[in-house]
């Protein structure tokens, strides 16, 4: 689903949102809300879904991230969006997508789409690296989504945010851990990272 500012856009930014819900659950229509704020500043959001488990295992949910970011670079200057400043976002499940299409470039090359194709990336409450994860019990699956242990080619500017009420306790509370360690390697990679901790 595509959400415009108020008034025609030309040249627009683009942000893709990219929903939670442990790739189990979720959809395009319970997210519209995330379109408003960036409609009032001028912002073009693309609010996709995806694939679900079990009926479709990983990697079909990155396949169709994927192909939503190559429609929106071929598509979106025709609806007022810039193409050259396309911003992607994801929440929970939908971050380790951010993750994984943001900080690995070889699925870009593939597609022969440019490699500073996602000029941003927006990381919330996400669990970028665990390995246990029940819903990849293939050790390759699990590699590709551990992005921690080789990023490359990130975006220049990133955001990282996790509630601080997640931060505590419980497998959720590795989620703080691994944010403040995905900060600190794209720092050392030489791209910003901003590592927010809304309080409440």
């Amino acid at each position: 689903d595509i959400y415009f500012p108020p008034a025609k856009p030309a040249s627009a930014p683009v942000l893709v949102f990219l929903h939670g819900g442990g790739n189990r659950e979720g959809d395009r229509l319970q997210y519209g809300y995330v379109a408003e704020p960036f409609a009032e500043a001028g912002v073009i959001t693309v609010v996709a879904s995806y694939r679900l488990q079990p009926e479709h295992p990983w990697p079909a949910q990155r396949d169709d991230a994927q192909d939503v970011l190559e429609w929106v670079y071929g598509n979106v200057g025709s609806k007022g969006g810039d193409r050259e400043r396309i911003f992607l976002a994801g929440h929970s499940a939908g971050s380790r997508l951010t993750s994984v299409l943001s900080y690995r470039s070889g699925w870009l090359d593939e597609r022969s789409l440019p490699r500073d194709l996602i000029k941003g990336a927006a990381l919330v409450s996400g669990l970028s690296s665990i390995p246990d994860v029940e819903d990849m019990p293939d050790e390759a699956l699990r590699d590709e989504a551990n992005v921690l242990e080789d990023i490359e080619n990130p975006p220049p500017e990133n955001i990282i945010a996790v509630g601080a009420l997640e931060a505590d306790g419980g497998r959720d509370g590795r989620r703080l851990e691994i944010s403040e360690q995905l900060a600190r390697t794209l720092r050392a990679e030489g791209v910003e990272a901003d590592l927010l901790v809304p309080q409440g």
